[in-house]
């Protein structure tokens, strides 16, 4: 399918109705930049499209963080995910503005672009989210 996946993070993949595979994952773009990445088969996995860079977080790490995305498909099969990412703090009174990990949400009607992402409230440090959809559409 392709190279530059990081091989510790888990690789999201679910299937949706007509034989359509979705696979999501963090890769590893040139200068270490751990950015997810998503693409489709809409053959039932005998192919996939070329891979889309879902947001562009610039998290630079020389190594893996073993935290990879999740990812559900609605019943209007639109295609949310969730992931976590390194981001700056927003504390006030930090002389400089820490380092810290945020957890962020895209979805796709389409499955070729994303929407921009989305920060989700937490507690704590988020660290291998999931994600579910509702079966039926209201």
């Amino acid at each position: 399918m392709t190279g530059g996946v990081c091989y510790c993070c888990k690789t999201a993949l679910v299937s949706a109705a007509g034989g359509s595979v979705y696979a999501a994952w963090r890769h590893v773009y040139p200068g270490n930049l751990r950015d997810m990445a998503f693409t489709m088969s809409r053959d039932g996995g005998r192919s996939f499209g070329p891979p889309i860079r879902v947001s562009e977080d610039h998290w630079v790490l020389e190594g893996c963080p073993d935290d990879g995305p999740a990812m559900a498909v609605d019943a209007g099969g639109r295609i949310h995910l969730v992931w976590p990412t390194l981001v700056k703090s927003r504390a006030r009174r930090a002389p400089s503005r820490l380092e810290t990990i945020a957890l962020f949400y895209a979805v796709s009607s389409d499955g070729r672009t994303f929407s921009k992402r989305q920060p989700i409230p937490t507690e704590g440090l988020p660290h291998h989210p999931r994600i579910v959809t509702a079966l039926t559409e209201r």
